[in-house]
């Protein structure tokens, strides 16, 4: 091929190597260039082959990249692909731990609320049937001293200190009167729904439309005259004809005073007879007050209310301060237990019998 190529037989010394040698250190033939003399032509490019002539072995061949509008993905690698469901797995065992346990929570607390409603109701039922006990005590008692002969109900200071020494005997019965048939009337006891102060209250037939008011002194006896009040004929009330109607004790029909409006009372009461003759009618008064005290005392969940109703939906008492009834022109209008109730869940209701046809209810606060 000319000149410029190589000829094979002809024998030439070893070429020189670039760069700093040990005097007197020949380079082994298999470390010496295979790269011919001269300058790589011009315009030639530098690629594998001339790059190989050069002495310089071809460059390693970079990653691809995957072209943007390529869509291929990099694949992920085996430690994610391992990864990723374990740690979902554990999240949705934790939840359902989770949700579990607050299920269990949540059915131990209805069920510690539902026991403790009953207790608190049953609690309620019992002391409506001791307080409501007693005066039935009382009246039997009341009755029999003066069927025996034993108390004559038209002494006013003889009648005074037995009725005060049996108020005292029964705290629980607050206020007890003798209505008798002549139109006489005799009462000692709590006057209003707060002072549990004791006083004899008395009015005869011949001034009915007065009721004299009198402080009671430390052993039982009439003192002096505190005041007076506005009175009417009783015979005509629920509380003295119902137990003659009846003939037997009974509670009678739920009323307020003549003389305090603000009082309701349910009656117990007894007829008296002698000898086959009417002589008046035995009576305790239990102030509806006295047993909302008593309800509004119990430690009740917070939203919760007691109410005392009767069979026919009129409120007796709950455990508000407010009263079971309104006063409209001097008279006491009942008050619908629903009227109490609307606002609250009949899905959390307890209710027990109680004697006189009440009923007890305990109510938590609609959510």
């Amino acid at each position: 091929m000319g000149e410029s190529q190589y000829d094979s037989s002809r024998q030439e010394a070893p070429p020189r190597v670039a760069g700093r040698q040990s005097p007197g250190r020949e380079v082994p033939p298999e470390q010496q260039s295979s790269r011919p003399e001269g300058p790589v032509p011009a315009g030639e490019p530098l690629g594998g082959d001339a790059l190989s002539s050069a002495g310089m072995g071809p460059w390693p061949a970079a990653p691809s990249e995957p072209s943007a509008g390529s869509g291929q993905r990099r694949p992920r690698s085996l430690r994610w692909q391992m990864l990723v469901p374990v740690v979902l797995q554990m999240a949705a065992t934790a939840g359902l731990i989770n949700l579990l346990n607050f299920q269990s929570l949540q059915r131990t607390a209805d069920r510690m609320a539902m026991a403790s409603q009953e207790r608190t109701t049953r609690q309620v039922s019992d002391y409506l049937h001791a307080y409501l006990q007693a005066p039935q005590q009382v009246i039997a008692t009341m009755a029999q001293a003066v069927e025996s002969g034993a108390l004559n109900p038209g002494d006013r200071v003889a009648t005074t200190r037995y009725l005060w020494h049996l108020q005292r005997t029964f705290p629980d019965a607050p206020y007890l009167n003798y209505g008798l048939a002549n139109g006489d009337f005799i009462g000692v006891g709590q006057a209003d729904n707060v002072n549990p102060r004791v006083f004899l209250e008395v009015a005869s037939a011949a001034s009915i439309q007065r009721l004299e008011m009198y402080t009671i002194d430390a052993i039982g006896r009439p003192d002096t005259l505190h005041r007076t009040k506005p009175f009417a004929d009783f015979r005509g009330d629920g509380w003295y004809y119902e137990p003659i109607v009846a003939g037997m004790p009974v509670w009678t029909s739920i009323y307020n005073w003549v003389d305090a409006p603000e009082v309701m009372a349910m009656g117990a009461g007894i007829p008296i007879r002698r000898d086959g003759r009417l002589i008046g009618v035995a009576g305790v008064d239990v102030f509806l007050a006295n047993i909302s005290r008593y309800l509004s005392s119990l430690p009740l969940a917070p939203g919760g209310e007691i109410y005392v109703v009767e069979t026919n939906g009129l409120l007796v008492a709950d455990s508000s301060d407010r009263l079971p009834f309104t006063v409209v022109a001097g008279r006491g209008q009942r008050r619908q237990a629903i009227e109490a109730e609307s606002s609250r869940s009949e899905e959390h209701t307890s209710e027990l019998q109680s004697p006189c046809n009440l009923v007890c209810r305990l109510l938590l606060e609609k959510k």
